[in-house]
């Protein structure tokens, strides 16, 4: 399996203020009263709309960068509010490394403006141009956007059978179980993302093997943006 981690930040009160000093939009919901629902964690990340976003590679293939760029493009219709910008050099907000060896993996929105400048904040796993790399490029780059990942949804009710779960995962991607229960397990809360319906044929879904579920029940991969994606973010990026 060709999956991705998602790269949570070590300091959560930064992760906030990045996040609100890009757009007052992220901040918690609040309550009657203006009290704030829940606590400082619960904030969205994404990009303030009107701004430029500019994505850099620290990689020197000219065929990664070119596949990669054109993935990315299925995206900018939906950011129309955004301008995606890409640049020479390493002087991006996002910036795209392909260590191979590293795998698939983003920190998720305004996360990036915690990452080190001299260092990546997203990683592809360069395997030759085809359709898997093509569906990791769009689903590294909705990380970037902001959206976390589909399989997590507060309505996805997936029969997970955690215990090979964290067997597969495990012995298969080397990850930690923090690592595991972070990526998969985990539900997100409502107050921190924005969501549409749940979507199985979401680019932000992983793939479901039957042998991870209780009930057998398997979801296949996906390569392109469903019709919801782009709906999504539309409305995320066009008059929140």
């Amino acid at each position: 399996m060709n999956l991705c981690k998602c790269i949570e930040p070590d300091d959560i009160q930064a992760s906030y203020d990045a996040a609100i000093n890009e757009d007052l939009a992220n901040a918690p919901q609040t309550i009657p009263g203006g009290r704030q629902k829940r606590a400082v964690g619960d904030h969205t990340k994404f990009w303030k709309k009107g701004r430029t976003l500019k994505v850099a590679f620290l990689s020197t293939n000219r065929w990664f960068i070119e596949a990669t760029q054109g993935a990315i493009h299925q995206w900018i219709p939906a950011v129309f509010d955004v301008r995606i910008l890409f640049v020479e050099g390493s002087e991006g907000d996002i910036r795209i490394s392909d260590d191979f060896h590293s795998g698939n993996w983003s920190v998720v929105g305004t996360d990036a403006l915690l990452v080190p400048k001299d260092e990546p904040t997203m990683n592809l796993q360069w395997q030759g141009l085809n359709q898997v790399f093509f569906g990791n490029v769009l689903h590294e780059f909705g990380h970037a956007l902001g959206l976390k990942h589909e399989h997590q949804h507060p309505d996805a009710n997936i029969n997970w059978n955690e215990t090979a779960v964290y067997e597969f995962m495990s012995r298969t991607q080397k990850w930690s179980r923090e690592e595991i229960y972070s990526n998969l397990l985990k539900k997100l809360e409502k107050p921190k993302t924005r969501t549409s319906p749940y979507d199985r044929t979401s680019i932000m879904h992983y793939p479901i093997q039957a042998e991870l579920t209780l009930d057998g029940v398997a979801i296949a991969r996906n390569n392109r943006l469903s019709a919801n994606d782009v709906k999504l973010m539309t409305e995320i990026y066009s008059g929140r």
